[in-house]
Formats: C-alpha cells, structure tokens, sequence
C-alpha cells in the first residue's frame, strides 16, 4: 500500500502521494498501478488541475447562475435563466429574448421547461417588422393620430372625434358635420344613459 518517490529517500502511502497534488484525490489500482481519482462528489477539473464539486464544475464551464442535476449528469440553468449559445453562459431569460430579437419590449413566459420570448402588456408581434409594437401605435397607423386603445386592445377614438366611413380615420365632430353638409353645419352629440361611451352625432 505504499509507493516510493523517486527524488526522495523515503516511501509515502499511496494516499499521502495522491492527496499531495490534491486533498480531493484518493488512489484507485489499476493492474500492477495506482492512479488518482476524485473521491465521490467531485471531479477533476483540468483548467485549474484540482477536484471541485459538479456544482462548482458548472459554475466554471457554464458560468453562475447553473445547477448540477445529479440524476441527468448535467449542467443547468437555474429558474429563470436560459442558455445563451453565444455567450457560452447562462443569462436571464428575458435579457436572452431581448439580444435575440432587439426589442427592449419582449419578456419571456415559462411553457413547461422552457421559456417563449412574449410582447409585454399593451404590446403585440408585428410579424412584418420583426418587433413588439404597442396597441396605441397599431390604432394611430390604423385611424390617426387622435385614436387609442383601451384596455381589450381594442382602438378607439378620443373623446370628440368619431371614425370617418370615408377614409377610416378619427375626425371631429365638427369635420363630421362639415364633411357631410359643410361648412355651415355644426354637430349635436347625443348620448345614451345604457352606453356612455357611445354617441351620436346630429348635424344641425
């Protein structure tokens, strides 16, 4: 059970001889040899020639926020993060979404083990210029500037304009009028107790 050093005069164990590269390390024979392995929990890591724990394995070639999952023999990321390829390391999973799609609007929804990179609140996909765009920018581009969207999404026009049949557009209701019977006209707003939001416009 003892193996001599060459250099000196005198025989250390086996043990002694594997623990002085590493206090990790534990003999294991192999035919007429010995060789040093780390003892259970640990492994040899190269790039600093010492044991070190899987956790700390991951942290080293997977960068923080990693776990080691001890029944699929792998690195992970912890809750909320992702694995970025490029940047070799685990990063937050809304940042991922973020740098993949260059939109500062994206956040990212976990679908079981995985996330999906989602427009945030009031935002929605615009698949033709590849980015979040938001529901008040849809409804301006869709019926003019003097339009909004509530709450559903849904566009609007502000308090004293209504939707032109013409042109789909969110006019006064004094160009209502002047469009219809012109200049001379003035408009009448009638609204509903059962619908408050509702109006109709009699031009006088």
């Amino acid at each position: 059970s003892e193996m001599c050093i060459r250099d000196s005069n005198k025989c250390i164990s086996v043990i002694e001889w594997c623990k002085s590269f590493d206090v990790n390390l534990l003999p294991k024979k192999e035919g007429d040899k010995y060789i040093c392995e780390c003892k259970e929990g640990f492994l040899w890591e190269e790039k600093i020639n010492k044991c070190i724990t899987y956790n700390e394995f991951c942290l080293i070639n997977s960068g923080p926020n990693t776990y080691y999952n001890e029944l699929e023999k792998q690195c992970y990321c912890q809750n909320g993060y992702v694995w970025d390829k490029s940047a070799k390391k685990c990063v937050l999973a809304k940042d991922w979404c973020i740098s993949q799609f260059k939109d500062p609007n994206l956040i990212a929804i976990r679908k079981g083990e995985h996330y999906e990179c989602s427009c945030q609140k009031g935002y929605f996909w615009d698949e033709k210029n590849k980015k979040c765009k938001s529901y008040d920018d849809y409804c301006k581009d869709e019926y003019g500037l003097n339009s909004y969207s509530d709450e559903k999404g849904m566009c609007r026009c502000k308090e004293g304009y209504i939707i032109d049949s013409s042109d789909h557009k969110c006019i006064s209701y004094e160009q209502f009028c002047h469009n219809l019977y012109g200049e001379n006209s003035h408009p009448i707003v009638n609204k509903t107790k059962y619908s408050p939001n509702f109006v109709s416009i009699d031009c006088k």
